[in-house]
Parts: structure tokens; sequence; C-alpha cells
């Protein structure tokens, strides 16, 4: 799909203003994810032709497992390197699935974590 950086715009703030109170309802009363809400929308706004519930879902997910769609901050590795060389244990607990062993060794910061844990 080839869309224009001025539709993107139109569309992104049209989502913003008319759907952010309706996906934040939407979510405390059926569990969904507010952000499936917005993706279908946009993608009904830039006339997609297919269930856009769908792949709104799908690139939500493919956005939020792909580890290159993310930076870590500058003071991570300095953070990290520090507390290793004081010897300190270091534990990972998160509401995270399982892809985010992913993103650790994406980052090359695995091995800094004694511990993960991890809700799925």
């Amino acid at each position: 799909m080839n869309v224009s950086n001025e539709k993107m715009t139109e569309v992104w703030n049209t989502i913003v203003t008319t759907t952010e109170e309706a996906a934040a309802r939407e979510m405390s009363q059926t569990g969904t994810l507010a952000w499936d809400g917005f993706n279908k929308k946009i993608l009904e706004l830039l006339n997609f032709k297919g269930d856009a519930e769908k792949a709104g879902s799908d690139l939500l997910y493919e956005a939020w497992s792909n580890p290159k769609n993310f930076v870590l901050f500058e003071d991570v590795m300095p953070a990290l390197l520090m507390l290793k060389k004081h010897q300190v244990v270091i534990a990972c607990a998160s509401n995270e699935n399982g892809g985010l062993n992913n993103f650790f060794a994406h980052f090359k910061i695995d091995h800094f974590f004694d511990y993960m844990i991890i809700s799925e």
C-alpha cells in the first residue's frame, strides 16, 4: 500500500481526535487492545480492501515483534556494564511473552541478565 506522508498525517490526526476515547472505552469494556482499534480505523480511512480488524491486529503484532523497530536508550549499556562490574545480580520481570528473548539477543544484552521472568 503506497500512501503519501500528507495522507498519513491527515489520517493520524483524524484517528487521534476521533477515536482515542472510544478505543480506551472499548479496551476497558472488552479487554481488546486500544491499538487494535487505532490500526483498524487507520486502515479503513486509507481505504484498505480486506479485513481491517485482522490486518490492523497483524500489523500491530508484527511491529511490536520486530526488535529492529526499537532502539535502546543510550544509558542502558553503560548502566548494565556498571552493574555487572560491581557484580550486581540483574533480573528482568516482564508481562511480555517469550519474544522478549529476541529483543535481548538483538541488542546483545541478554548475557547481562541472571534471571528472566516473563508472564507467558
